[in-house]
């Protein structure tokens, strides 16, 4: 293989003095048949110094989840292992609480030359809007990028491809001699090399996956593909088991999701674990129907995926479509259409049986049959305004739950249901207009439908946990969505009468006062990509800064309790673990079920009372954070106040003064205030008698305000016990793996709605990488003292 036309250098590209050259790896996971380390091995002997491999796994990355992670830290060990072999020195950096900083600038710095893979899409490319990061290492050290993906290098064409077949008679040749060359390794030198580290690396025979990923500030409702485990080992295994008894059958029922005729390769392909020259050989090889059409797809459709993101920097938007498909789609903007929401879509429940069966499959699996994917990428033409929003949704779904997303092979996908790489089809249809259709259900009746939407409904591993959440508020409720969302059976119990926790709403004489938390935030992208989606669905709207509930904030906590089997007015008196299970018990002594996992969110005291028994370690920590009661009065006045909206006191025994019937969506009426008293007040007068409290906070209310004083329409005083977090854990949520039982609630990060999300998602997470039961893995063990984990 000639190593030099797969280079290409950024910047100068000339290497400099320095201590060492430096293969920064990140989508070549593999330690042998790579161009990248070879080319940075060859250099460091050209130049005679050692080669040095530092990889790396941010927070902060587009998608980020614990799905990524995973594949990807089961692939960093097997790379560390496959490295030491070799003797070449390796060093892995992930990026969590208590470890961060730039540490490959750093490091560069320090190197004569920048060796890396050469990826033409986002982030590492330069596309529209975007420079890229190999833009930004380029202007610290000297880089070359090494193409390590296709057989034939994806820069060495004429043109920008757009159509296979022009594609395929280009480089038919070039495929052909390369298919009988074998990889031989380039030897390294030299004793192992590490330089002096920034950080302190992992050391993957020391530690656990699960806890690490749990501690990572990504999005934990996407939970590992445990039947996709990652790394060059298990890649190299599923190769040689298709190989051996698939291969053959390809060609006759690849585009048969029932049927096992797919190399399920993609993921493993997208981040290097598998060697592409290595596959492409040994299909060719073969010689038979099977292979010569698996060769199309892994040689002509793949490669040109690679060779058009790298010669159109606007692959992720409609001006890369051909100008018939643009002009198509255009003409068809204002054809009737469904238009589901984002939320609807992103959690399979459209109503359509094909489409939400495929999305279950990226939701629970990580993975979606190739044929069955263009036919849902189709529909959401249908389902939204035009190409630009198809476009978006298309690449936020796939990038985001699929394995093999982030991928140019994503990209041509995407392309495909718009129009690309393909002609234009008549008689033209609403919508697609002269693209080609693939309507649902005529894909339904070309399979086993019943079979397929059977294996789509199952989880990742074995069969589903029985989950028991006490408490349905935010916290819960988020806790619930993400576990359902990857197949669990989950039931929450609250005693309240209906939907409420810290978005409580309350109906006085007719009027309704939010008396629970008045507003949100919406600063981490975890929280907000849903906001967002609420925000189009008219749940939630912005106001003073914030964001709030329409027409009233306990509708946020009926949309997130969507679906979910929620049992209002179920008190539970006891939590006790039977053997293996978890045994839940109401307030008069029936019994509420047996479950797998139990999750806590209810409040601090509750929870600790709760669980002090069964799981003692637990109850400590949680009765470590500590809550501010809190009196609410609620106002409804026959003649308005000249006074702003929210009046932040600051004196005296109020702390906020809220003008509840101003925020969007309420209803007309009286003026409706609702104003808080201090945390130091509420603990004074705790055990008042509600009309005592509400008498002695409106006399505050005037005297603070000035405003005229009339008689009341209403006025009413709620106490909460319970109310904001004086003293958080400052951890995302606690867990005993052991034991099997969590606890969540804003009181573990922080404080409000924003942040009880997020501990219900992180609870979800830690759940999601259980093993345990019969019909599952044995538990990797964790490597603390304690089975109890801070996460």
């Amino acid at each position: 293989m000639e190593l030099a036309e797969r280079v290409s250098p950024l910047g100068t590209g000339e290497p400099r003095e320095g201590s060492y050259i430096l293969y920064w790896m990140r989508t070549a996971m593999r330690a042998t048949e790579n161009p990248a380390l070879d080319v940075a091995l060859q250099a460091g002997r050209r130049l005679k110094k050692p080669v040095f491999v530092y990889q790396a796994l941010s927070e902060r990355y587009s998608y980020a989840s614990d799905r990524h992670h995973a594949f990807v830290l089961q692939g960093a060990a097997d790379v560390a292992a496959g490295l030491k072999d070799r003797n070449i020195g390796y060093a892995f950096h992930l990026q969590r609480p208590g470890h961060r900083g730039g540490h490959l600038r750093q490091l560069a710095k320090d190197a004569a030359l920048v060796v890396t893979e050469d990826f033409p899409v986002a982030p590492f490319a330069a596309v529209e809007g975007f420079s890229g990061w190999d833009a930004e290492v380029a202007k610290v050290a000297p880089l070359w990028r090494v193409d390590c993906a296709c057989v034939v290098p994806f820069r060495a064409v004429r043109g920008k491809p757009e159509r296979a077949y022009a594609y395929r008679a280009e480089r038919k040749g070039r495929w052909e001699e390369a298919l009988t060359t074998r990889y031989v390794d380039f030897e390294s030198e030299g004793p192992m090399f590490l330089p002096e580290l920034p950080f302190e690396p992992l050391d993957f025979s020391k530690l656990s996956i699960d806890a690490l990923i749990s501690s990572c500030e990504i999005d934990h409702a996407v939970t590992p593909a445990h039947q996709l485990p990652g790394g060059t080992i298990e890649g190299d295994a599923r190769w040689a088991r298709f190989l051996q008894h698939q291969l053959g059958a390809y060609a006759d029922h690849r585009d048969d999701p029932i049927r096992a005729a797919n190399s399920r390769l993609s993921p493993y392909l997208h981040y290097g674990m598998v060697s592409p020259f290595k596959v492409a050989r040994e299909a060719h090889a073969h010689r038979t129907e099977g292979s010569t059409k698996f060769l199309d797809e892994l040689l002509v459709w793949r490669e040109l995926a690679w060779s058009f993101c790298a010669l159109e920097p606007k692959h992720a938007t409609p001006a890369s479509l051909p100008a018939w498909a643009r002009a198509t789609l255009q003409q068809h903007e204002g054809d009737a259409r469904l238009m589901p929401s984002y939320e609807t879509m992103s959690r399979a429940q459209t109503g359509d049986p094909l489409w939400d069966a495929a999305q279950r499959s990226l939701l629970h699996r990580g993975e979606l049959h190739n044929s069955v994917r263009m036919t849902w990428g189709k529909a959401v033409v249908g389902w939204t305004r035009d190409a630009a929003e198809a476009m978006r949704v298309l690449i936020d779904l796939n990038h985001r739950y699929a394995l093999d997303g982030r991928d140019p092979a994503s990209y041509l996908g995407i392309h495909y249901c718009l129009g690309g790489f393909d002609r234009a089809f008549s008689p033209e249809v609403p919508v697609l207009g002269a693209v080609r259709p693939r309507p649902t259900d005529q894909h339904a009746h070309r399979i086993d439908f019943a079979e397929y939407a059977l294996r789509t409904r199952r989880p990742a591993r074995g069969q589903p946990l029985t989950v028991a959440i006490v408490g349905a508020g935010v916290a819960g409720a988020a806790c619930a969505r993400a576990l359902v969302d990857s197949g669990q059976e989950v039931t929450l119990f609250d005693k309240g009468r209906g939907a409420g926790g810290r978005c409580s709403t309350r109906t006085e004489e007719g009027l309704r006062f939010d008396h629970g938390a008045p507003a949100f935030t919406a600063q981490d992208k975890r929280w907000l990509r849903w906001v967002r989606a609420w925000a189009d669905e008219g749940v939630v709207t912005q106001w003073n800064d914030q964001w709030v509930a329409t027409p009233a904030m306990n509708n946020l906590l009926k949309r997130l309790l969507h679906a979910l089997d929620v049992r209002f007015g179920a008190q539970v008196a006891s939590v006790e673990k039977h053997g293996e299970r978890w045994r839940l018990v109401g307030q008069t002594g029936e019994g509420l079920g047996e479950y797998d996992v139990v999750v806590m969110t209810a409040p601090p005291v509750q929870t600790a009372a709760l669980v002090k028994w069964s799981a003692p370690e637990l109850a400590a920590q949680v009765e470590q954070a500590v809550m501010d009661p809190q009196w609410v009065v609620m106002l409804a006045l026959a003649e308005s106040l000249d006074l702003p909206d929210v009046t932040e006191v600051g004196v005296g025994p109020l702390q906020r003064i809220i003008r509840d019937s101003a925020k969007p969506g309420r209803a007309p009426g009286p003026e409706r205030w609702v104003f808080h008293a201090t945390p130091e007040w509420s603990r004074h007068h705790l055990e008042e008698f509600p009309e005592a409290a509400a008498a002695a906070l409106l006399d505050a209310f005037w005297a603070t305000t000035g405003a005229r004083q009339q008689t009341p329409v209403v006025l009413k005083a709620h106490r909460w016990r319970c109310s904001r977090v004086a003293k958080p854990l400052n951890v995302p949520c606690l867990f005993d793996s052991a034991l099997r039982i969590a606890a969540a609630g804003d009181w573990c990060p922080g404080t409000g709605v924003e942040a009880a999300f997020l501990s219900g998602t992180a609870a979800a997470g830690c759940i999601h990488a259980l093993r345990g039961e019969s019909h599952l893995e044995p538990e990797a063990p964790v490597k603390t003292a304690s089975q109890l984990r801070l996460f």
